[in-house]
């Protein structure tokens, strides 16, 4: 047998083993389930019903989501962040992640320092319940920058809140940006703000992660 056969074959032995050794070490593989493909996107959607139909149907983690700012005081109050907790161990789910849906904090995006340091202190209070609940990951919604947010839908322009947004399926609505948008202008805001979040997360010992329907950012 010659050297490069003996090299080649002991380098196949070689990643024979390697692969053995990591796949009998592999943890078993785990599905989590989002919790808004069993509830709407409104104000005081209680979670409780939710956890109990995911974890009978086998699941082994869950995503729950913050709908709207007012939940913030008036739903996820200490007493029913308890509660959850006990449901959440009872059906044996672990909490993947806290979404805050995108009209909690819209207003990241925008340019009035005021709107801005509102959105500030609700993402604060999602990241303390998010904590609270025991997950180590937040996610948020890209923030649209409310400068370039104008929205066209059946020849009407006006700005874009989603918060605000109606319309049906199969419509079609297109962002415009001016042409003359100074982008550097706004990296170097955004890139602020958006720090400001990541230290807020840190400081609660939870990360910044990405999610769906839109676009997401990723910091930790």
């Amino acid at each position: 047998m010659t050297k490069p056969i003996i090299v080649r074959t002991l380098f196949f032995i070689f990643l024979f083993v390697c692969g053995n050794t990591l796949l009998s070490q592999q943890k078993p593989f785990k599905t989590s389930c989002v919790s808004w493909c069993f509830h709407g996107f409104g104000e005081g959607v209680d979670p409780e019903p939710v956890i109990e139909t995911i974890g009978n149907l086998g699941f082994d983690g869950i995503q729950l989501m913050i709908n709207t700012a007012n939940d913030l005081d008036n739903l996820w109050t200490a007493e029913k962040i308890k509660k959850v907790k006990v449901k959440l161990s009872e059906k044996q789910l672990e909490l993947t992640s806290m979404v805050i849906f995108f009209p909690v904090i819209a207003d990241l995006g925008s340019t009035d320092p005021k709107k801005v340091a509102e959105s500030l202190v609700n993402f604060e209070k999602s990241c303390r319940i998010a904590a609270s609940l025991g997950t180590k990951r937040i996610e948020i919604a890209s923030p649209y920058i409310t400068e370039l947010a104008s929205w066209d839908k059946n020849g009407s322009v006006g700005v874009y809140k989603i918060a605000d947004a109606d319309y049906e399926v199969g419509e079609k609505i297109s962002l415009r940006v001016a042409p003359d948008t100074d982008w550097t202008k706004i990296a170097v805001r955004m890139n602020k703000i958006l720090s400001q979040c990541s230290e807020i997360a840190k400081k609660k010992g939870i990360g910044i992660g990405n999610g769906t329907p839109y676009q997401w950012v990723y910091f930790r």
